[in-house]
């Protein structure tokens, strides 16, 4: 295994100890066992029945200390504070009036001094240069609408709050459209912005057909262009400087088990989880690698239930006990108990059963497997809790079980559900996992390991305030297990080392049992073809919700690059990882 905390002391070590301490430590002496009793504690006093509470915290506690369900960020960072807001990101909604804008940038400062992050769809917003009927004048359009968002970001940031991060989504059918897909090829520009096109399926058959397509406002056609125009200009920008990305509109929709009661506007900033106006994100992640069964070199499919009934259960209580920073994000949240349990560590499971490509048809096999079961899993989980507490708010059954996903359901699980109904309205999602999994040192969310070895780059401050930036080079932490004890590391690939088709069929292939969504980036060598990643994107997004793409090199500066670890010794690399050279 990696190297966790120390027995005896609880210390995490290491890069482990330092993210941990800058990101989620209560006090600058709280170590990991202390931070995990902190938040079991404060999460499990949901529980009304006062008998259990403690046998509650503590299964909290232990899943936590032992790195086997990781929850997100946010609820780590203020679990147990006062006013702890534990809630990762929002979507706010935003109309074509001044009043609604003004709202929007009210709530966004709200929100984002808390810690969260924001989506919003910019759809609603009169393009620039059309006027404004009965106030006279003419609007400076959504891209600019986006520019001053993010300039109230930049203010939360300045005032030594956490970075605030926000995804703007535009319909492709906006007349703005092509303002929107340039806002980032300055890297200068919206610092603090994501950017998705949101495409729609009619849009996806017009570039196929290569038909025209029709720029649209309040029923007016702006413009006609030609829909593979558009297509190929998306394409050769998220190819050059990593942006825009992708949002599947019509499948955000349409997959949404909660389709009779909410409609959803956007995405979270990663993109993990579609929510309607005022929705939220509430996530944690089961640690696959801990699920690594050495003797049947498989998963332990018991511990994994078990821990998944834990960590659904956690995630629910973190909707009573956290703190709403705007009510009808309470009101929204609460009635309908949206939650994403995701996962981290899936590559290093991979790894240690020896299965040889992420993304090749035998790791594709054991995902369905895998996802099939989790899925099956965690609703079960989530109708005992409903058997217990009762179901969400909006729940009807009738029509939850016309939804796309409910109907994929097993009958055993279906059985269950017609009976006690279910206490969360969606329940799965792959969140990204960047830092959380950093701490439980293992491989981040769906993603493969970055590089077997790798130099990092991060600013630092001297003592007068001034940044600096620095360069370290690291090691995997499950590659240097393997080199020490021996073991073949022929299999330890990083992301470009995988064909841009290998990422995308790990999505298309875990998606379809996830009710939320994914966040998934899809790495791509300098070299790759932007004609082929064209057809790569038209195959694979009418079956996804979202993605995002990334060309190495296309951003400049890299916080991450991959070193050639098949030229150094293991000598060189055991030395690395014990910290006996320089970095």
């Amino acid at each position: 295994m990696p190297e966790r905390c120390e027995e005896c002391e609880g210390l995490l070590l290491g890069n482990r100890k330092e993210i941990f301490g800058l990101r989620y430590a209560f006090e600058s002496d709280e170590n990991w066992p202390g931070a995990c009793t902190r938040t079991g504690t404060a999460v499990g006093a949901a529980e009304d029945d006062v008998g259990r509470r403690k046998d509650v915290s503590d299964s909290f506690i232990e899943v936590m200390r032992d790195f086997l369900f990781i929850p997100g960020g946010r609820v780590m960072r203020n679990a147990g504070r006062k006013k702890g807001m534990m809630i990762n990101c929002f979507v706010l909604p935003v109309e074509d009036n001044i009043e609604s804008i003004g709202s929007l940038y009210k709530e966004a400062l709200i929100v984002s001094a808390t810690g969260g992050g924001v989506g919003v769809n910019f759809s609603n917003l009169r393009p620039v240069g059309d006027s404004i009927i009965g106030k006279g004048g003419f609007s400076s359009g959504a891209v600019s609408f986006i520019e001053a968002l993010d300039a109230i970001a930049e203010t939360v940031e300045s005032g030594g709050q956490r970075r605030a991060a926000f995804i703007g989504i535009l319909r492709i059918n906006h007349p703005e459209i092509f303002k929107f897909i340039h806002a980032k090829v300055d890297e200068k520009r919206l610092g603090h912005f994501n950017i998705s096109v949101g495409l729609t399926s009619e849009f996806i058959k017009a570039v196929k057909k290569k038909k025209p397509w029709d720029l649209v406002f309040a029923n007016k056609v702006y413009k006609t262009v030609q829909a593979r125009d558009l297509w190929d200009l998306i394409i050769e920008n998220a190819h050059r400087c990593g942006d825009p990305g992708m949002v599947n509109l019509d499948n955000l929709v349409a997959l949404n088990p909660l389709y009779y009661c909410e409609v959803i506007s956007a995405t979270n900033p990663c993109g993990e989880i579609p929510l309607p106006g005022y929705g939220s994100c509430d996530l944690g992640s089961i640690n696959l690698s801990e699920m690594y069964d050495s003797v049947t070199n498989g998963v332990n499919w018991r511990k994994l239930e078990d821990v998944i009934k834990i960590a659904i259960r956690f995630l629910d209580d973190v909707l009573d006990v956290t703190y709403y920073p705007i009510k009808q994000i309470e009101l929204t949240t609460t009635s309908s108990r949206r939650i994403g349990l995701g996962v981290m560590g899936l590559h290093y499971l991979l790894l240690k059963m020896g299965i040889k490509d992420y993304g090749s048809d035998e790791s594709l096999k054991f995902m369905d497997e895998l996802f099939f079961k989790m899925r099956d899993m965690a609703y079960l989980a989530s109708i005992d809790l409903a058997e217990e507490k009762g179901p969400f708010q909006k729940f009807d059954l009738t029509k939850y079980l016309e939804g796309p996903f409910a109907k994929k359901l097993p009958r055993r699980v279906l059985s269950k559900l017609k009976k006690h109904g279910i206490r969360n309205g969606a329940i799965l999602s792959m969140p990204p996992t960047g830092t959380t999994s950093i701490v439980a040192g293992v491989s981040s969310g769906l993603e493969p390991i970055f590089s077997p070895v790798f130099n990092r780059k991060f600013n630092v401050r001297s003592e007068q305030g001034a940044k600096e930036m620095k360069e370290v080079m690291e090691v995997d932490p499950l590659f240097l297990e393997f080199v020490k004890n021996g073991r073949d590391t022929s299999h330890f690939v990083g992301a470009y080392d995988i064909h841009p088709s290998q990422h995308m069929e790990v999505q298309t292939t875990c998606q379809q049992y996830v009710d939320n969504s994914i966040s998934k980036t899809i790495n791509m060598e300098k070299s790759f073809p932007v004609e082929e990643l064209s057809d790569l994107l038209l195959e694979h997004i009418p079956e996804i919700k979202g993605t995002t793409l990334y060309r190495e090199g296309c951003k400049g500066l890299e916080i991450l690059t991959k070193v050639d670890h098949t030229k150094m010794s293991r000598e060189d690399i055991l030395k690395l990882g014990n910290g006996e050279v320089e970095k």
